[in-house]
């Protein structure tokens, strides 16, 4: 499973990764991109990530659709 991240600096970060979470579901179901988990992170003190755990099949979709800042291997630490 890879974990794509999407990060958002300054005093507002918090809930901008939350706004953005909300569209990142919307997308997942629109495309019925099932078996994804998503959610937000702190990274430090005005940073923020929001994130989505994606089994392989819709790696490629969500890269191409929604181009990720950041992707690790492991899946997140909530």
């Amino acid at each position: 499973m890879r974990t794509f991240l999407w990060d958002f600096h300054g005093p507002d970060a918090r809930g901008t990764a939350e706004h953005f979470q909300r569209h990142l579901e919307q997308f997942l179901g629109r495309e019925a991109l099932s078996g994804c988990r998503t959610g937000v992170r702190e990274e430090g003190p005005t940073h923020w990530a929001a994130w989505c755990a994606s089994p392989p099949a819709w790696e490629e979709p969500i890269r191409k659709a929604l181009r990720p800042r950041r992707e690790q291997e492991a899946p997140p630490s909530t």
